[in-house]
C-alpha cells in the first residue's frame, strides 16, 4: 500500500476557504463566523489557517497496541445506557465506558453509511471519493485504488489486519474490496443482510458458511483473527449490521422486548451487547487486554422517529443536523485512557487514523490527513479548539457548515429553502433560527461551503491549468477508478477554442461506452450518454459562435430516481434531462481531443480540464471559469 494517496490535496481548500472569507471581511463590512472559544454572537475577523499543518504527534515508543475497532449501524446517540439511554440494558459497554473515555461531543463524517466509513479508513472528507450517500452493492463505485488506508499503514508496520462484517464501499472491482485496502482478511455481509440467515463472502467474493444470527456469526469470525494473530500486533475492524433494519433479533432476546419495532431494535443492541462482551473476555483469556485499544462508535444518528434514540437533538439519520451526526464514542486504551473519563472535546471519525498511527508509533508525515490526532484527549490533556470550519454533505442535496459554535444548516433540493442558522453554545438542539438576524454570518458560511464545493472531490489530471496536447502527438487520456460514475455525481468541464468539422463531429472529450462530448459540423455541441439499460440518451446546444468557450456536463444520480444530466455552455446550462436510470457502468478511460482509436480529433485547442465527483452548479463553473 502506498503511503501517498489518491486525488486532489485538501490543502486548497484552506487556501480558497481563506481567499473567500478575507475577501467578504475585507470588501465591506461582513464580519467572519467565530471560532470555537468565542462567543457566538460577536464574530470576529477571520485568520487565515495554516496550509500545511503539523502531524499529528507519535506516542511515546513502546510494543505497538492490538486495535479493535467496532461500528455499529445506525445506533443513536441516546440508544446506550452510558448515554442515558434506556432502550436496553447494554452492561458490556457500559463496563468498556466505565474503563475508559466517553467522548460526549463526538461526531461522523457522514449521516449516512458509506461517508463515515471512508473518513474512517482514509482520515479524508468522504466527498473527496464523491462519497454523500450509500454505495450499495450493486454501485459500481467505491475508494480509488492506491489511497493510503488506516489497515494500509499499519499493515506496512507489521499489524495483521482483518475486516469482518460490513463494508458499504464498493466491491464491483477487487481493487474496491478490503484486500486492496491494506486488510490481510476480510469476511464481508452481503446487503441487504438478513440477520436469521446471513451470507458471507470471503473479500466479497467466495461464499463463506458460518452458523447462527448475523451479529453472532460476525463477531465469531472476529475472534477467530484475534485467536490466530494474539501473539503479533492485529487491527480488527468488526462492523456490524446492528441495530440497523431489518429489526430481526435472535429469538432468546426478541422474546426479552416488546413486539414492536421499538422493542426489536432494543433486542439488536442488547444481543450486540452480548457480543462484544463474548470479545472483551476473548481478550482477557489471551492475556492481550492490557494490550489492546477498543474504539466502539456508530456510524451516524439513529432512524428516529421511528426507532432509535437521538437524545432530543434535531434530525436523525441521513439528515446534517446534530440527530443525524453525532454519535457514541468510547474508547479504551488501558494504561492510557483513564478508566471511567469524560471528554467533551470535539472530535470526527476521520480522526481515528491518526489516533490509532500516534498511539502504534507511526510517522505519518507524508501523508495527507484531515482528521488529527485525539491521543492527547485520551491522556487527559484535552484538544485544541478545531479552528477551520467542517462540512458534512448529505444524500439529498443538503449540507452543513460549522464554524465555531454557528452552524448553517442548507438544503438545495426542490422547492428551496432558505437556509437556517444555529447558535450551538446556547441552541445544542437546534430550535431558534437565527439566519435573519445574522444575515453576515450566512453569507460567510455560505462563502465557506461555495469554497469547500470547488475544492473537493476533483480528480487530478496532468493537463490541469494547461493545454491538452495537439491531435497528432498521440491520443490523450485520462484514467482514475472515480470516472465510473455509475450511481453517483459527476462534472466534466474543458475550455474549448475549435473549428467545427467539415462533416460529421470531433470528439471532445469521451469515456467510451459511457459518455461522448462532441462538436457537430453545424457548431452545436453535443453529449451521447449512455444509461445501466443501454440507452443512449442526446444533449444538444444551439450553434456556437467561433471562438472560445468553456462547455460541461453534469450527472446528478441517486439510488432513488437515476440520474439527472444537464449541458453547460459558457457557464449557462443549455440542456438538461432526467430521464435516465444510472449512467452506464464502466472502468474506461477519459479521451481527450479524440475518440480512443485516435479518430475525429478536435481542429483546435484544449484546455483547462475539470473533472469533479459531485454534480457541480452554474454559480460553481463560473468560479472556476473566473479562476482560471
Amino acid at each position: 500500500m502506498s503511503p501517498g494517496r489518491a486525488g486532489p490535496v485538501l490543502r486548497p481548500f484552506a487556501v480558497l476557504l481563506a481567499a473567500a472569507l478575507l475577501a467578504s471581511c475585507t470588501s465591506g463590512g461582513a464580519t467572519a463566523p467565530s471560532g470555537p472559544g468565542t462567543p457566538a454572537t460577536e464574530p470576529p475577523v477571520v485568520t487565515v489557517p495554516p496550509t500545511e499543518p503539523a502531524p499529528p504527534p507519535a506516542f511515546p515508543p513502546q510494543a505497538p497496541p492490538n486495535v479493535v475497532v467496532i461500528v455499529f449501524d445506525d445506533l443513536g446517540i441516546g440508544d446506550l445506557p452510558a448515554y442515558g439511554g434506556t432502550l436496553a440494558p447494554t452492561p458490556n459497554i457500559d463496563a468498556l465506558a466505565a474503563g475508559g473515555t466517553r467522548f460526549t461531543n463526538a461526531y461522523s463524517n457522514g449521516s449516512v453509511c458509506s461517508p463515515t466509513r471512508a473518513a474512517l479508513l482514509t482520515g479524508l472528507h468522504p466527498s473527496e471519493f464523491g462519497f454523500r450517500r450509500s454505495v450499495l452493492g450493486v454501485s459500481s463505485r467505491g475508494l480509488p485504488a492506491g489511497i493510503a488506508t488506516l489497515p494500509g499503514v499499519l499493515s506496512e508496520h507489521g499489524y495483521a489486519t482483518g475486516h469482518f462484517g460490513k463494508w458499504h464501499l464498493g466491491w464491483t472491482h477487487a481493487d474496491q474490496r478490503p484486500l486492496a485496502m491494506g486488510y490481510d482478511e476480510a469476511i464481508l455481509v452481503t446487503i441487504p443482510a438478513d440477520y436469521r440467515a446471513p451470507v458471507f463472502l470471503d473479500n466479497g467474493v467466495d461464499r463463506v458458511v458460518t452458523g447462527g444470527h448475523l451479529t453472532e456469526a460476525t463477531v465469531g469470525l472476529a475472534l477467530d483473527f484475534v485467536e490466530r494473530n494474539a501473539a503479533d500486533p492485529f487491527f480488527v475492524s468488526i462492523w456490524l449490521n446492528a441495530p440497523h433494519v431489518p429489526l430481526r433479533p435472535p429469538d432468546e432476546w426478541a422474546e426479552q422486548f416488546s413486539d414492536v419495532a421499538s422493542g426489536r431494535y432494543a433486542a439488536l443492541i442488547a444481543d450486540a451487547d452480548e457480543e462484544i462482551g463474548r470479545l472483551l473476555d476473548t481478550l482477557d483469556d489471551l492475556a492481550v487486554a492490557d494490550d489492546t485499544i477498543v474504539v466502539l462508535l456508530s456510524d451516524n444518528g439513529a432512524d428516529f422517529p421511528y426507532w432509535g434514540s437521538t437524545a432530543g437533538y434535531r434530525g436523525e439519520k441521513t439528515t446534517v443536523f446534530e440527530g443525524g451526526i453525532r454519535v457514541p464514542l468510547i474508547v479504551r486504551w488501558p494504561g492510557v485512557a483513564e478508566a471511567g473519563s469524560v471528554s467533551e472535546d470535539m472530535v470526527l471519525t476521520w480522526d481515528l487514523f491518526p489516533t490509532v498511527a500516534a498511539a502504534a508509533g507511526i510517522d505519518l508525515s507524508g501523508i495527507d490527513l484531515d482528521g488529527r490526532s485525539i491521543v492527547p484527549a485520551l491522556r487527559g490533556d484535552g484538544l485544541p479548539p478545531i479552528e477551520t470550519p467542517l462540512v458534512w454533505e448529505s444524500r439529498f442535496s443538503e449540507y452543513a457548515v460549522r464554524f465555531g459554535d454557528w452552524k448553517l444548516v442548507d438544503d438545495q433540493t426542490w422547492p428551496r429553502t432558505d437556509p437556517l442558522l444555529f447558535d450551538l453554545s446556547v441552541d445544542p438542539y437546534e430550535t431558534q433560527d437565527l439566519a435573519a438576524a445574522k444575515p453576515d454570518v450566512v453569507g460567510e458560511l455560505l462563502a465557506v461551503y461555495q469554497a469547500f464545493r470547488l475544492s473537493t472531490g476533483r480528480i487530478p489530471t496532468r493537463y490541469d491549468g494547461g493545454t491538452i496536447p495537439a491531435p497528432g502527438d498521440g491520443i490523450v487520456q485520462v484514467a482514475d477508478g472515480r470516472f465510473d460514475v455509475h450511481d453517483g455525481d459527476f462534472t466534466f468541464r474543458i475550455a474549448a477554442d475549435v473549428v467545427p468539422p467539415a462533416r460529421g463531429v470531433s470528439v471532445i472529450a469521451a469515456k467510451w461506452g459511457t459518455w461522448s462530448l462532441e462538436y457537430t459540423s453545424g457548431g452545436a455541441v453535443t453529449l451521447a450518454i449512455t444509461d445501466d439499460d443501454g440507452v443512449v440518451r442526446d444533449l444538444r446546444s444551439d450553434s456556437l459562435p467561433l471562438g472560445p468557450h468553456t462547455i460541461a456536463f453534469t450527472v446528478a444520480g441517486t439510488r432513488f430516481s437515476g440520474s439527472t444530466v444537464s449541458l453547460f455552455v459558457d457557464d449557462e446550462r443549455v440542456a438538461s434531462r432526467s430521464d435516465l436510470a444510472f449512467v452506464a457502468a464502466g472502468r474506461s478511460r477519459i479521451t481527450l481531443g479524440s475518440d480512443p482509436s485516435g479518430g475525429r480529433a478536435v481542429d483546435g485547442t484544449l484546455s483547462d480540464p475539470a473533472i469533479y465527483v459531485r454534480a457541480l452548479n452554474a454559480a460553481d463553473l463560473a468560479e472556476l471559469t473566473a479562476h482560471a
